[in-house]
């Protein structure tokens, strides 16, 4: 999850310092954007609203909250395959907008339509990267070739495999489940040693339970 989250921040320094000779800016570039793909998906979390009104918009803003995703499956020891291909295809995407760009900028002509045209056969080839990156996550979500890998201590968070045909069953017959959890906030400063130790048996139960209703979606379909 570090590399292919790395990966992605650093390609996208490569391309910004392919547009510009000055350092300086070429950083402010990266940082921005590492800032802006790490924080702001996350907060536009809680404005999507329900997903069901809004599938499209809530799908892309779950994309492209790496940090979530990172702290919800990486960082848990859960790999979802179809995570991979987003990291993967923004890589590619960005790596090769810097081969384009420094092709762009070596057009030295006096003729002004030659290097309008090579920043335009850019602004081209950015967008139909672009669509074969969009491409490459929606096929790498079917669930044919979607895969789940348990790197729990123990394999944890694995299903029993009775209850992976039930959900996968429940899906191929168009059968939709609804699953209600009520999770009490818990938090505060423990007095003594029996509230803390209760603090930490709370938090673990609803810890365990967010990452066993994140299979039951993966394994139930939506």
């Amino acid at each position: 999850g570090m590399f292919l989250l790395s990966a992605l921040l650093l390609s996208f320094g490569c391309f910004a310092s392919s547009l510009t000779d000055n350092l300086l800016l070429a950083a402010i570039l990266a940082i921005l954007f590492n800032v802006a793909l790490l924080q702001i998906p996350s907060m536009l979390r809680g404005q999507v609203g329900d997903p069901k009104e809004h599938p499209y918009l809530s799908e892309l803003v779950e994309k492209l909250d790496v940090n979530g995703s990172f702290q919800q499956w990486f960082a848990r020891g859960l790999i979802d395959t179809s995570q991979i291909w987003f990291y993967v295809g923004g890589t590619i995407f960005f790596l090769f907008l810097t081969v384009q760009s420094f092709s762009a900028r070596r057009v030295e002509s006096r003729i002004q339509l030659r290097v309008l045209g090579s920043w335009l056969h850019l602004a081209l080839s950015a967008v139909l990267m672009l669509a074969v990156w969009v491409l490459l996550v929606w096929v790498g979500a079917r669930p044919q070739l979607r895969t789940l890998i348990d790197m729990t201590p123990g394999s944890r968070a694995s299903v029993d495999p009775v209850t992976q045909e039930l959900l996968k069953g429940l899906d191929r017959e168009g059968v939709k489940v609804e699953i209600h959890a009520f999770l009490t906030p818990v938090g505060g400063n423990p007095q003594n040693e029996y509230q803390a130790q209760r603090l930490r048996i709370f938090q673990r139960l609803q810890e365990l339970t967010r990452v066993l209703l994140r299979q039951y979606d993966y394994l139930g379909g939506d």
